[in-house]
């Protein structure tokens, strides 16, 4: 069960496919230290990005925390299908962009700048791991930018800050954290 824990849409339950159910949903408490994290105002008006976003729990929750935009990416078209349903049942759809694709090919042709990126790959991908560590976050984010990266186990990523939430592992980026 996937409940949104804030905003507009606060207490609704997502219900993705069986086909995505493989996939492992952001914990609640977890995207919870995200927006604690980041701080009340911080979503206001704000452009996100939801790679990798399976039932778009991330993103849907900052959507209804007052982000004004949200993009969301993922390969499994049944995922994105999901999530363009769930925004259109509440005439949100127009507030988002929902793109089935390889995030390492889609992110560098977005075209805009992000307040904040939520990357939760699959815990086994180390390509797409890899990738995330050394891409140049800083030529996309907008000033004070932030990236969240989830993780099923301790990885290396240099200059990342580091927070652990039960078993999953939770690292950051900044422009500071050059």
């Amino acid at each position: 069960m996937i409940r949104i824990g804030r905003g507009m849409w606060k207490g609704h339950i997502l219900r993705p496919p069986s086909s995505i159910a493989w996939g492992r949903p952001t914990a609640s408490r977890v995207r919870e230290a995200v927006f604690d994290i980041l701080g009340p105002e911080a979503l206001e008006g704000a452009t996100v990005w939801d790679l990798c976003c399976g039932s778009g729990a991330f993103g849907i929750e900052a959507l209804s925390t007052g982000a004004t935009r949200c993009t969301f990416v993922d390969r499994d078209p049944a995922a994105t299908r999901f999530v363009r349903e769930f925004l259109e049942g509440r005439q949100a759809f127009r507030r988002a962009r929902v793109i089935t694709g390889d995030v390492t090919k889609v992110v560098p042709a977005l075209g805009e700048s992000p307040d904040l990126v939520y990357l939760d790959p699959p815990y086994r991908d180390d390509e797409l791991y890899s990738w995330a560590g050394r891409y140049d976050w800083g030529s996309v984010l907008s000033g004070g930018g932030s990236v969240f990266l989830e993780t099923g186990s301790g990885r290396d990523f240099p200059g990342w800050g580091e927070r652990k939430y039960g078993d999953t592992f939770l690292y950051r980026w900044t422009e500071t954290s050059r």
